[in-house]
């Protein structure tokens, strides 16, 4: 389940919902915007194709990224920079966080996105070689 309004991050609805699905074994989604958000003020964007992301970022949730493992799989919702380079902190952040999830038996779902979904393929590549040679 994805919860977009702030509300959902703060006591006590964040420990309730965390409870809830828990009980069914539903994963909370993570859903991780940071890449984009860091588009603010980037003039090399004006007029290109990206100008659409600057867009659709205004869309997408702006909400804190704290996981939390609800069920025996996690899932994360990755939305990539279009500057492929400027991924490798994030995604070497949530290779660190996959690595003791994926030790201790759960499962590692990764979602992600990129400008035009060009990118998508090669994040995921990425962040599978962090984890695979852990």
């Amino acid at each position: 389940m994805e919860v977009r309004h702030l509300d959902w991050f703060e006591a006590p609805h964040d420990e309730t919902l965390n409870q809830l699905l828990s009980e069914h074994n539903m994963a909370r989604v993570t859903i991780d915007t940071r890449p984009i958000r860091d588009l603010s003020g980037d003039q090399i964007l004006a007029g290109s194709v990206y100008q659409s992301l600057l867009e659709a970022r205004e869309r997408k949730p702006d909400v804190p990224v704290v996981p939390k493992r609800t069920s025996d799989f996690i899932f994360v919702r990755y939305i990539g920079h279009p500057e492929i380079e400027a991924n490798n902190a994030y995604l070497k952040e949530w290779g660190d966080y996959f690595i003791p999830q994926l030790r201790g038996g759960a499962d590692v779902y990764m979602f992600c996105h990129s400008p035009n979904n060009l990118a998508a393929p090669w994040l995921a590549r990425k962040i599978y070689s962090w984890v695979e040679n852990k």
